[in-house]
């Protein structure tokens, strides 16, 4: 069954698109509109084969329950989502770059789901005891000012 074209007619000028190539929508993990068209214009990276060898390490049994950073991250058998910047910041991450690209990699991983498009997490959660106390990780920026009287409005940053 042959998808119909779609004509884009704009001043003089004629677009024409494919419809039927619908085989870059992969996530199942979030439905929505905005997120399909996302996913429709990133391009996979080119090494993205070592990007998701790298992040589901990160993730993976053998390196989350002694790693108390990513431990405090995930909450272990919490299974939190982790925000995809944050993981690209590891040192390992740094090099791959763009980031869209990178989200269009690790959207073939089959052992890693995103929760939205900026969020992943495991398919499935951490089932082994953690064998480190996780790391408590505070962050900066949602913490209330604070109680410093002569600091106003404009010097307090949020």
């Amino acid at each position: 069954m042959a998808m119909p074209e779609h004509d884009f007619s704009e001043g003089g000028s004629t677009f024409q698109h494919d419809m039927s190539d619908t085989s870059v929508l992969t996530s199942k993990s979030d439905d929505s509109p905005l997120s399909k068209l996302t996913q429709v214009t990133e391009k996979e990276h080119p090494e993205g084969a070592a990007i998701r060898k790298q992040a589901e390490f990160y993730f993976s049994d053998e390196n989350l329950p002694s790693d108390a950073h990513m431990l405090g991250l995930t909450g272990g058998s919490q299974n939190i989502p982790v925000s995809l910047s944050r993981v690209l910041g590891f040192h390992e991450m740094r090099r791959f770059k763009p980031m869209t690209q990178v989200r269009a990699s690790l959207r073939k991983s089959t052992f890693l789901e995103f929760t939205d498009n900026k969020h992943i997490r495991r398919r499935v959660p951490l089932a082994i005891e953690p064998v480190v106390e996780p790391e408590v990780i505070v962050d900066v920026k949602k913490q209330p000012p604070p109680n410093q009287p002569w600091l106003n409005k404009g010097m307090v940053r949020l």
